[in-house]
Order: structure tokens, then C-alpha cells, then sequence
């Protein structure tokens, strides 16, 4: 049981900080599903160690300020369900009031760091002892020992029904979420499971706080909270395994926005072509050469393939568009980040639209517009004074070898052989 614990909140640590980088911490609700991972598993490494590791070195170290990371669970899950559901991950400025008590506690933790290790050592053995009484330490200067306990159980429970609030609201009133069944039906699965485990984590620590508070002797706390605190740590563990089994939602499935006005456009056939023969945007050239569809008018895929609105969907194409008439992807920086903040369109709904909708990589469709613009210049007057070093900078490519590669992956020819081909059907 020692082991296994300290292992389940060491994965934690891991699994959060995983999910929080791969994300890059911003336009994503993950960022809350990591600080709720984080504090969950400092929470419950952070209860084993004072109450059930009976080692006094760690209970040093874990006394003050760590505890108050429990009061990051409940605001970091609710703010996490909300953002899934809204699919906007933004803070307002009254959301920060829910990190007030969290700051609070934390900052009046701060002082007994810096008390003498002797002093830490006597609290420590108190607490370790079968008998327990941390009020008279004043561990925290700005809340009593008491109030600080006390204020913990209706907060994690208060926002255990506020979650569910935006669950019904969501999913159980009509017309609140705008979206095909498919992607509405997973989210719902996704929101009931992860609610439903989050309510296990906090009820079991409501009832493990509440037996601190009425427990004198530690040996009845012990007794009476060894099976609450293994159902909490199987809530966790259950919460951590649930996440391999819905990877659109940990990465960010999108839901259709409300943020953009609906303003329909739908591009016609001989409109896509005037835009892509324009010497800015030769796409065209790389059409013709595979007969792709990937510019094919996907208003008129399965609906239920669909993971956007129309109106979105019309949206980030005009958005695209206008950017592949201003030349952006010729950039040599030109990634799904950077591309992203150009076109004001969140990552992963970028993804999604390459992925599922247009059914082409990102990196695939960039380099189809690179080889198409160097495609143009090789047909163009100015091959006679331009190198392959030239054309690959000019096309985006960052060496001449990457230009080679991904031009003959694109048309079976290398550069060279290209530029023969052009000038034997010239002469």
C-alpha cells in the first residue's frame, strides 16, 4: 500500500505535467485537467504522508504550505468541466475569485517555512503522536487550525454540484449545446465519467476531513479512514486509466463556438479555382498533378462527420484562404502554432479541420503549397537566375535537402529532373 501510493501520485505528477506541456498550457481547457491531476496527487500524498506514513521527516516537509493545494481541486475541475462544455478556456476576471481562499491559506502557510527545523521537528512528533492538537501551533497566521479544516468540505462539495449544475444545464435542458450527435454524445460520456469520479475523490475526502476534525486520537482516524482513503486513491487511479480512453477529449475535441458570428459563405467551385491559380497560391499546379480532393466542398461531407458548424466551418476557411493569399505558409516558421495565432483560429480546431474535415496533415497540406510555389518558379523566366538552394529558401524550406525530399514526395521527380522536363518540353 506504501508503495503503491507514493507510485500513483508520482504518475500523477507525471500525467499532468505531460498533458500541460503537450498543450503548451494555453487555449486549452487541459491546463485546468493538469492543475486538478497536480493538486489531487499532491492531496493524497499529502494525507498518507501526516496521517498514515508515521514518518516524521515527511511530515515536515508536508505540514505547511502543501495542504493548501486541496482548495485548487474543486475551482481547477470546475473551471475544467466549463471549459470543456464552452470549449473556451479564457478567464474572466471574476473567475480568479476562485483561487482566493487557495491564496489566502497558502500565504499564511508561508511563515512556518521559515521557523526553526527544531520547531517543525516538535510539530511534526505532535502530529505523528496519538494524540493531535495542531491549534496551538498556529501552523497557518492568517486562519485558525479550526476554521482552515472546517472551510474544506463544503468547498470541494460546493463545487462538486456546481459541476454537475453545468452538466445538467448542458446536456439535460434542451438547446443548450449546439453540435451533431456523435460529438455531443461524447463529450456527454466523457463529462458523466469524469463527474462521476470526481464526486468519488470528493466525497471520500469530505469524509476523511470531517473524521480529522472529530478525532481526537489518531489510532480512531487511522481505523475509521484506511478504507476512504484507499476509494480516494482508486478514484484517482480510475481517473488517471479514463483519459487513455477518450484521447479526443484530452487533447481538446472542439465544440461548435459562439464566438464567431454566423456569417455563411460557402465557396463555389470556379470561385476555389480563380483563388488557387493566383501566382501568390499556386495550389492548382498540385491538384492538377494528383487530382487531390482535399479542396473538395466539404459542405457536402456526412454530416455526422462533422465535429463543426457549417458557419465555423465556412469561417476557418475563409480565414485560411486569406491567409494562403498573403503567402504566410512561405514563411520558414510556419507551424500549426504559428499558423494558429496568424489565423486567429485555436490549434486543435485546426487540427481537426485538416485531420477530419479536409482529411490532409497540416504539415502534408503546408508543404503541398511549398512545392506548388517552387512548382511556379521553376516554370516561370526567373529559373534562369535562381539555384535550387534559392528556390528551396524562397518556397519555405529550410535546406535544400528538405526541399528535395518532400518534392519528390509529392511528385516522383526531384528538382532537377523537374527543370529537365520543363525545358525538353519547352525546346
Amino acid at each position: 500500500m506504501n508503495s503503491f501510493v507514493v507510485y500513483i501520485c508520482i504518475t500523477g505528477f507525471f500525467l499532468s505535467s505531460i498533458i500541460f506541456l503537450f498543450n503548451r498550457g494555453y487555449k486549452s481547457a487541459n491546463k485546468f485537467l493538469a492543475l486538478f491531476l497536480f493538486s489531487t496527487a499532491i492531496y493524497i500524498l499529502c494525507i498518507y504522508t501526516l496521517f498514515l506514513s508515521h514518518s516524521i521527516v515527511w511530515t515536515v516537509y508536508f505540514l505547511a504550505p502543501v495542504p493548501s493545494f486541496f482548495l485548487l481541486i474543486g475551482p481547477s475541475s470546475y473551471l475544467y468541466v466549463r471549459s470543456i462544455l464552452t470549449d473556451n478556456a479564457t478567464l474572466k476576471k471574476t473567475d480568479y475569485l476562485h483561487f482566493f481562499i487557495f491564496i489566502l491559506i497558502f500565504l499564511g502557510a508561508i511563515p512556518f517555512v521559515f521557523t526553526s527545523w527544531q520547531y517543525k521537528i516538535e510539530v511534526a512528533t505532535n502530529v505523528q503522536n496519538n494524540q493531535w492538537n495542531l491549534a496551538k501551533y498556529r501552523i497557518n497566521k492568517i486562519l485558525p487550525h479550526a476554521i482552515n479544516q472546517a472551510i474544506r468540505p463544503p468547498h470541494i462539495i460546493m463545487y462538486m454540484i456546481l459541476q454537475w449544475r453545468l452538466v445538467y444545464k448542458a446536456f439535460y435542458k434542451k438547446n443548450r449545446i449546439q453540435s451533431n450527435p456523435k460529438q455531443t454524445l461524447l463529450i456527454k460520456r466523457w463529462m458523466l465519467l469524469y463527474c462521476s469520479i470526481f464526486s468519488l475523490i470528493s466525497i471520500t475526502g469530505t469524509l476523511i476531513m470531517i473524521n480529522n476534525l472529530l478525532n481526537i486520537e489518531k489510532t480512531n482516524f487511522e481505523l475509521n479512514t484506511s478504507v476512504l482513503f484507499l476509494l480516494c486513491t482508486i478514484g484517482f487511479v480510475l481517473l488517471n486509466v479514463s483519459l487513455l480512453l477518450f484521447p479526443n477529449i484530452t487533447y481538446g475535441l472542439p465544440v461548435s463556438p459562439v464566438h464567431f458570428p454566423p456569417q455563411p459563405y460557402h465557396i463555389k467551385s470556379d470561385e476555389l479555382i480563380k483563388l488557387i491559380e493566383t501566382p501568390q497560391s499556386p495550389a492548382f499546379l498540385v491538384a492538377q498533378a494528383e487530382e487531390d480532393d482535399v479542396q473538395k466542398d466539404i459542405t457536402d461531407t456526412n454530416p455526422l462527420m462533422q465535429l463543426f458548424c457549417d458557419d465555423y466551418i465556412a469561417e476557418i476557411k475563409n480565414l485560411i484562404e486569406k491567409c494562403i493569399k498573403e503567402g504566410c505558409y512561405l514563411q520558414a516558421d510556419c507551424s500549426l502554432s504559428t499558423f494558429s495565432t496568424t489565423v486567429d483560429v485555436p490549434a486543435h480546431h485546426l487540427t481537426y479541420y485538416f485531420n477530419d474535415i479536409v482529411k490532409i496533415k497540416f504539415t502534408d497540406w503546408k508543404n503541398d503549397l511549398r512545392i506548388a510555389y517552387a512548382m511556379n518558379l521553376m516554370n516561370s523566366a526567373s529559373m534562369d537566375t535562381l539555384t535550387l538552394e534559392a528556390i528551396a529558401e524562397q518556397s519555405g524550406f529550410t535546406s535544400r535537402s528538405t526541399f528535395i525530399r518532400a518534392f519528390k514526395n509529392k511528385t516522383k521527380l526531384t528538382p532537377s529532373d523537374y527543370i529537365k522536363h520543363i525545358k525538353l518540353i519547352a525546346d
